[in-house]
């Protein structure tokens, strides 16, 4: 049976909550919205006891609103290289708030062998304010393994992990993360990257090491059709098209590339680099791209076909994606002009 205790920071801090549970724990799975280097830092001892005595560590953390620092990055990545074996790590990031939906958990789960388990979740993210400085209000939930809510806890823990805008950072990434932190340090937080760091931002999404070779992990299957429906409406309306380097690729990303290289544009006020195609008959092949005949009309985007995952999913299905690319290109810079 499970025991609840809802605590605070002034009465009993998180990360003395944590460190108690981390005493016994032989599994860690913590899924939060910001890191600083700051909170890790004041649990590594205890991460690397739960490790040295041949446990496991799980932690998914989110890039959203500029929050997580490089620093909690970087020691997340010197755990994962120590114990190669039994931690993993990733990071959900999706910069354009306007496109997507935030990661905002708390979640953080102590298991051991002999089935004890501890829930906190609440407020607190993994940062040295949110464990022991801040006003936060958590619950505490002692119970086992086989418990509802210890279940409940991993399911939704399982989902952050799965989440389609994951992926496990490197050295190499956070060097270029640390120089965008560094230079979004004075920009007000919006919703859309701001225009002169466009750059920055794609040059991030380079290094997320998402396979071009495998299906969309954002928008196919049955799993990621509430990702998918946003943009369906506009996908109903492309042509066809099974030709060239798009032969199988996601429209869906398309849309998206084209909705950034828009925005790459119009920070260097660049006259429009991608031409605005006729609306077409959406129940047959494309005329601009389909086909042997049309190959020349591919060719300007093949190389960035060639870097989409593979999908065909929902309205996307079959649907031509460098149409895709178009439609995503000026619907970004109409909602400019008329923004």
């Amino acid at each position: 049976m499970e025991r609840v205790q809802v605590i605070d920071n002034a009465t009993r801090p998180a990360g003395r909550q944590l460190l108690e549970d981390l005493a016994w724990a032989s599994h860690v799975r913590i899924a939060t919205a910001f890191a600083k280097g700051s909170g890790v830092a004041s649990l590594m001892d205890a991460f690397k006891r739960v490790l040295s005595d041949g446990g496991g560590m799980e932690v998914v953390y989110g890039l959203d609103f500029r929050i997580t620092d490089p620093e909690a990055i970087e020691l997340f990545c010197e755990l994962a290289d120590t114990y190669p074996e039994t931690v993993s790590h990733c990071a959900y990031s999706n910069w354009d708030l306007a496109l997507s939906q935030a990661f905002h958990p708390k979640l953080y789960i102590c298991t051991a062998a002999t089935g004890k388990a501890h829930v906190l979740a609440g407020s607190s993210n993994l940062t040295h304010g949110g464990l022991w400085e801040n006003f936060e209000a958590n619950v505490v939930i002692a119970g086992t393994t086989d418990d509802a809510a210890v279940r409940q806890a991993n399911a939704v823990f399982e989902r952050a992990l799965s989440n389609p805008d994951s992926f496990k950072p490197n050295h190499q990434y956070v060097a270029a993360y640390r120089e965008m932190y560094r230079r979004v340090a004075s920009t007000p937080f919006t919703p859309n990257p701001p225009h002169h760091l466009i750059s920055d931002y794609e040059e991030l999404r380079r290094l997320e090491n998402r396979q071009a070779d495998t299906d969309c992990s954002k928008h196919a299957g049955q799993a990621n059709a509430g990702n998918r429906r946003r943009l369906d409406a506009s996908m109903a309306y492309l042509p066809r098209n099974q030709a060239g380097s798009g032969r199988h690729k996601c429209p869906y990303c398309a849309y998206e590339h084209g909705y950034w290289q828009a925005q790459e544009d119009l920070q260097a006020s660049r006259i429009a680099s991608v031409p605005r195609s006729p609306q077409q008959d959406a129940t047959a092949d494309c005329n601009r791209h389909a086909g042997l005949r049309n190959r020349n009309g591919r060719a300007q985007l093949d190389e960035r076909m060639a870097r989409l995952p593979s999908n065909q999913s929902g309205e996307g299905r079959h649907k031509c994606p460098y149409c895709a690319f178009e439609r995503g290109y000026w619907q970004a810079i109409d909602k400019n002009d008329t923004g």
